[in-house]
């Protein structure tokens, strides 16, 4: 026994610094957090003064490939701060464990009488419970909830821009159809007119039951026209959807997104400065 004392002692300081390391730089880590969300969520709540006539008109594949990368880092920050604030609460609990398994609670500071040392709370485990009891006081749900809403809603505008670009697609395509069936219609056309040119009309079509080619001809371009032109109606108002469908949810939640995170960073921040005090006032009753 006498033996495992002073390694166990030497753990036990390991552990204790180790701890009050973590808790100072954590706490300088949520305050600079702090300051860069309440800077965001400055910048933020501006948009709601952006003029949305000066916005594109159309999404381009520029803009395309920025909201699916928008998408992508806020679907990793998710899941990121998800398994961060897990991590930060099975090491509190292991490491309250391992502490109530190994280290040995003793009193130091014997009296002339004593034979025994009495045993002591140690202040790593004091700082471990306050920092346990306080994790879980933390809206760390309301932040994960409010990136997960906010993923969803980067989501929600790159459908309606899918949709967009499929129409604008589909418009290419029966544009090029269009030009090509036309160049074609009007060589037909006119090698037909040369061809009837010579010929009487009762000659042509004497019982006059036979369908016109060229009026046939003529319709199916129409119609092919007709198609290309609802096309274009449906692309400008698709158009329009996603700029005042993508501004209206971003004012609506980014500014939101900001304000929890803000509000959880200071908290995080303010959780940190405690613990550090608890920790200052343990070396001062180790001492």
């Amino acid at each position: 026994m006498s033996v495992n004392f002073p390694v166990r002692r030497n753990i036990r300081l390991w552990s204790t610094e180790m701890c009050y390391f973590l808790i100072d730089r954590m706490g300088h880590m949520w305050d600079a957090m702090y300051k860069h969300h309440k800077a965001q969520l400055k910048i933020i709540s501006e948009l709601k003064s952006f003029d949305i006539s000066v916005a594109a008109r159309e999404t381009s594949e520029q803009h395309n490939e920025r909201t699916v990368q928008l998408w992508q880092v806020v679907q990793e920050w998710h899941v990121q701060y998800s398994k961060f604030m897990a991590s930060q609460k099975e090491y509190v609990g292991n490491l309250y464990s391992w502490i109530k398994l190994n280290v040995i609670p003793i009193d130091t500071n014997l009296k002339a009488n004593s034979s025994q040392p009495v045993e002591t709370t140690p202040p790593i485990k004091r700082l471990l419970h306050a920092w346990h009891d306080m994790l879980g006081k933390l809206p760390d749900e309301d932040a994960r909830k409010a990136i997960h809403t906010f993923s969803e809603v980067v989501h929600i505008i790159l459908v309606h821009q899918d949709e967009e670009i499929k129409l604008r697609q589909r418009i290419q395509d029966t544009r090029k159809e269009h030009e090509r069936k036309s160049r074609q219609f009007e060589d037909w056309a006119r090698k037909y007119m040369e061809k009837r040119a010579g010929i009487p009309p009762e000659a042509g079509n004497p019982d006059g039951t036979r369908a016109d080619p060229l009026a046939e001809r003529k319709a199916a371009m129409e119609k092919l026209e007709n198609s290309l032109k609802e096309l274009e109606e449906a692309y400008t108002k698709q158009c329009k959807v996603v700029r005042e469908k993508s501004l209206s949810l971003l004012r609506t939640n980014l500014p939101e997104l900001f304000r929890i995170v803000s509000e959880f960073s200071l908290q995080s921040a303010a959780m940190f400065k405690d613990l550090w005090s608890i920790s200052n006032t343990n070396d001062q009753l180790d001492d």
